[in-house]
């Protein structure tokens, strides 16, 4: 019975954040780096695409979000820990701050974003709409419960970190979520500028016809979401629903060739 349950537990994914670090994590970080592999690439399952834009000449990925899981934690790190040298002691200090600010919680980064409608043939077309549904959004975390029972819903709490009006898409689309509280004296490199001293979010003084934002999605753990094979984040705006997908079922993937530094 024991060997079994033991079975059970290894196929899930942890939503709780542990003492160190997970080291498989942590170490696929390292090895994403040294495959010279952008930090975005750490993301993998924790990050669920939720909205499209027709550019022009092919639909592009521009909604998105992430959930900021245990595992997303270790592997950033790791990355970080390979790209910038970190000691040990750096990487657990980043760590339990995490682990004291995320413990118990399900925290998500949401992009939310309005461009405007771009013909094939003419480049320009309709300008962007719903970018008023930007500047409120509500959350909430569903999943399947035992048999014979209704769909489960736990609603999050929801925080504007920073609304944009950019030119281009790409300056939209850049804006580092990680550089932002709560994430910055966790995740931000060494060399990287802090978004603490952010203007007010409220606050849009941008020119432009490209439109975005970032949300803070949060709530606790539901009780009984241990088990479950999947959960799902919804994101409601007043004129559109989006919905990202999560699995809590652990990838299988071979153990990462690593170089590893000693201090």
């Amino acid at each position: 019975m024991l060997a079994l349950l033991l079975l059970v537990h290894a196929a899930f994914r942890p939503v709780l954040f542990g003492d160190a670090p997970i080291q498989r994590e942590l170490l696929l970080g390292e090895s994403i780096e040294r495959k010279r592999r952008g930090i975005e690439r750490t993301l993998l399952a924790d990050r669920s695409p939720i909205g499209e834009w027709f550019n022009g000449k092919e639909r592009e990925q521009v909604e998105e979000a992430i959930w900021l899981s245990p595992e997303l934690i270790s592997r950033w790190l790791g990355w970080q820990q390979s790209r910038e040298g970190w000691s040990p002691t750096e990487v657990q200090k980043r760590w339990n701050v995490a682990r004291d600010r995320f413990n118990g919680k399900m925290t998500f980064v949401v992009r939310l974003t309005a461009f405007p409608k771009v013909d094939p043939l003419e480049g320009a077309g309709e300008p962007a709409r719903l970018v008023d549904d930007l500047s409120d959004a509500r959350g909430a975390v569903t999943y399947d419960g035992p048999k014979k029972s209704p769909h489960q819903h736990a609603a999050t709490q929801n925080l504007l970190l920073q609304r944009l009006t950019e030119n281009t898409p790409q300056e939209v689309l850049s804006a580092k979520w990680q550089s932002l509280p709560p994430f910055d004296d966790v995740l931000n490199g060494t060399f990287s500028a802090s978004g603490s001293d952010t203007i007010d979010p409220n606050l849009d003084f941008g020119l432009g016809d490209y439109s975005g934002a970032l949300w803070l999605e949060q709530c606790d753990i539901p009780s009984d979401l241990y088990g479950r094979k999947n959960f799902d984040l919804q994101i409601v705006t007043a004129h559109k629903k989006r919905v990202a997908h999560f699995s809590l079922l652990r990838p299988k993937h071979e153990k990462p060739k690593v170089f590893r530094l000693h201090f």
